[in-house]
């Protein structure tokens, strides 16, 4: 008996852990916009959208000015238009959002300029950098001299 539970746990894990779906690198290609890599019918790997959310009504505005039924179908819409949608609020959009949707526009402009540059590290700061790449706790500011918390403690990727 207790080997066929193992036999059993074993199964399924291999065909939980090789069900196809992968988030992050497709073959050649990166997946983005909150696709996912998944094999296609004949084994090629495939970045593809998310298909379904709950019927839950959470209504959020996007950065396009369109009102969503909820967080999830704004991301399955920003990832079929393969482009970056931001919840500016929570509920339905209004004339009154019509400025936070223009700065978000902006913002996700910038956003996706981002994610297509490769990372830069001005030379200058690479001596703030403590052993394992991480900008120092606090750091001094020339200017004023004051001293300013660096909450981040720099950027993990």
């Amino acid at each position: 008996m207790a080997k066929f539970v193992f036999f059993a746990a074993l199964i399924l894990f291999l065909v939980l852990e090789n069900d196809g779906a992968s988030v992050g690198s497709c073959g050649d290609e990166e997946c983005k916009f909150g696709s996912y890599c998944s094999l296609s019918a004949s084994g090629e790997p495939k970045c593809v959208c998310p298909m379904a959310c709950t019927m839950e009504y959470r209504p959020v505005c996007g950065s396009d000015g369109n009102t969503y039924g909820n967080l999830c179908n704004l991301k399955v819409k920003s990832c079929q238009q393969k482009k970056f949608i931001t919840v500016i609020k929570e509920g339905a959009c209004s004339d009154d959002d019509e400025l936070k949707q223009r700065i978000a526009e902006d913002e996700s402009e910038l956003e996706s300029e981002q994610f297509n540059s490769p990372p830069y590290l001005d030379p200058e700061l690479m001596n703030t950098l403590n052993p394992e790449g991480k900008m120092s706790k606090f750091e001094e500011v020339e200017e004023d001299k004051k001293t300013i918390p660096n909450e981040g403690g720099g950027r993990e990727n």
